[in-house]
């Protein structure tokens, strides 16, 4: 079995197990403002919770559960799972860091969630949503510059849609290229549908006043312009990648599956 399954078993086992009441739990999160921003992966959210880190009173993480890509994966799969999790899992661990740091705030930018959003929505009933994305074009390029679909992935590598999708009974046959645009166009497809509030990494990485509208604003949080260009324009976790794939030229027929697959949903998000 794989060392990041053992490790992230372990760790959600071990929370599951603690006999902490859900009415704790509440009595301590009804008092702390608590928001997610979710996306897909490849989206900046390293940079984003580094720069909402400055909140002041907060505490602000990113994807903190160790291989926490395990839980996407489940929730892909099961709902049940999802809830579960939610449930037993991330309460607890939110709900152990607010006490440790006594924070007034408390923030996860997390893309591994993007399959939960119902339960959070159940268990963090006064939570704030933010939906995160990135040109499509952009995603495709960084999944396929990680070979995300062609097996280096300890988790997505063998990542199938759902039974019920359009494109479930084509995912063995579908190129890499097919299945880094379908993960683009039906992820941010699901989570735009959920989410009211949008921001686009190009528009709060480069104007002040996007990011004060697309993120400040809906997540009620306070940065200032000064400690915003201390990061803004800087690279988004780039330095693993294969610098080569990532700059290639998209052929014609690449560029049409592009459009037929993620046309419509880049549209629906302004791109």
């Amino acid at each position: 079995m794989k060392k990041g399954w053992l490790k992230y078993k372990r760790y959600t086992l071990a929370l599951q197990l603690l006999p902490i009441p859900r009415k704790v739990i509440s009595a301590i999160l009804d008092d702390c403002q608590v928001f997610f921003v979710l996306s897909t992966g490849r989206t900046g959210t390293k940079w984003l919770s580094e720069v909402l880190s400055l909140v002041k009173d907060g505490y602000i993480a990113h994807e903190p559960i160790p291989v926490e890509t395990y839980a996407h994966l489940q929730a892909v799969n099961s709902q049940a799972e999802a809830e579960k999790y939610i449930k037993t899992v991330k309460c607890r661990d939110i709900f152990i860091k607010v006490l440790r740091n006594k924070c007034e705030i408390y923030g996860e930018v997390n893309g591994i969630l993007r399959r939960h959003i119902p339960f959070l929505k159940i268990y963090f009933p006064n939570a704030r949503l933010l939906h995160l994305v990135r040109d499509g074009r952009s995603v495709v390029r960084s999944l396929l510059a990680r070979k995300t679909y062609e097996g280096s992935h300890s988790v997505y590598s063998s990542k199938c849609p759902l039974p019920s999708k359009e494109m479930s009974q084509k995912w063995g046959v579908m190129s890499e290229f097919e299945k880094a645009c379908w993960a683009w166009k039906e992820e941010n497809e699901q989570m735009r549908r959920q989410i009211p509030n949008l921001a686009r990494l190009e528009d709060i990485t480069s104007n002040y006043k996007a990011f004060q509208a697309q993120v400040l604003k809906p997540l009620g949080l306070f940065v200032s312009e000064a400690d915003w260009m201390k990061y803004a324009k800087t690279k988004i976790n780039e330095s693993k990648l294969n610098k080569t794939r990532l700059n290639e030229e998209w052929t014609e027929e690449q560029e049409k599956i592009f459009e037929a697959i993620c046309g419509e949903e880049m549209k629906a998000l302004g791109y």
